[in-house]
């Protein structure tokens, strides 16, 4: 397993995705636009990310702040190296799929999550049961008994919130193994962006910085959208956003990038528009850096 970014990266990496942020905001603006960053390391708290600086001398506040799933990044960083378990007691290959968040976190870094699912895949191999689904378990306990055995491990793996299971023999040269999958689920909602949006725009740290921006003349919210929250990054691309979302008086514009090939932004009470983006904007922001 490559070795985890340090802090110093993590923060490098951060900043480098704000500056592309803010360039793809200048350059959709033009007029001149550079960015200039006012939230500095050891600087002021409670600044925001950068001022906007246009050739007619006006200036407007921008804030960056990435929409994620907290949960399910948490899950996804407690499955490192933990996803396989070759087994010496199952005599299958095992696919098992799993929510994209809400598992116990605690059993994922105690090594124990695996071991527990190997004990019930052990017994619905032993009564000739080669695929477990979740949604089979009323009609399981209606035909078997509640106190049938395959009954009990089915009801212990959809407590441990496991989708679905399927088998195969194992391929040659593979021992029995258990390999978790993760399944997002869910579908594309046609609001889910809004929703995303109106939870960083409203967020109380975001207004306080806008808000303190008395020498700015708009307050703009960046929402970079990653494939980290799967459902919300698919709806950025495939949704044709047709609503408005309520942002607080000091959010004059939001901006959404995630799968499109644009941007979106959105001025209440107009509604969203999609506009492309000079491609230096990602690989050059330093473009439209303010000297």
């Amino acid at each position: 397993m490559p070795p985890r970014p340090s802090l110093a990266q993590r923060r490098a990496e951060k900043e480098r995705r704000e500056s592309v942020c803010a360039a793809i905001v200048c350059d959709v603006l033009g007029n001149g636009a550079r960015w200039r960053r006012r939230d500095l390391p050891g600087g002021q708290p409670g600044l925001h990310d950068f001022d906007l600086e246009f050739s007619n001398g006006h200036c407007e506040a921008l804030e960056v702040c990435a929409f994620t799933e907290g949960e399910a990044e948490a899950q996804r960083d407690a499955l490192d190296g933990t996803k396989l378990l070759e087994s010496q007691v199952l005599g299958r290959y095992w696919f098992v799929a799993i929510p994209d968040r809400g598992l116990d976190l605690g059993a994922l870094h105690a090594g124990s999550f695996l071991p527990r699912i190997e004990a019930q895949l052990v017994v619905l191999e032993g009564h000739g049961r080669f695929e477990f689904d979740r949604a089979d378990q009323w009609t399981l306990m209606l035909t078997r008994g509640r106190n049938d055995p395959v009954v009990e491990a089915s009801r212990v793996l959809a407590e441990m919130r496991i989708q679905r299971a399927s088998s195969l023999p194992p391929p040659s040269g593979c021992p029995p193994t258990i390999e978790l999958q993760v399944s997002t689920g869910g579908a594309v909602d046609p609001q889910s962006v809004n929703r995303a949006v109106e939870d960083r725009a409203t967020e109380s740290g975001n207004v306080s910085k806008l808000r303190a921006a008395t020498h700015a003349t708009a307050g703009h919210i960046f929402v970079p959208i990653y494939f980290g929250a799967p459902m919300t990054f698919m709806a950025v691309r495939h949704v044709e956003l047709s609503s408005t979302p309520t942002l607080p008086p000091e959010v004059t514009r939001a901006w959404v990038i995630g799968g499109s090939n644009g941007v979106l932004f959105v001025e209440p009470p107009d509604s969203w528009k999609s506009v492309p983006y000079s491609p230096l904007a990602t690989s050059n922001p330093e473009n439209w850096q303010a000297r």
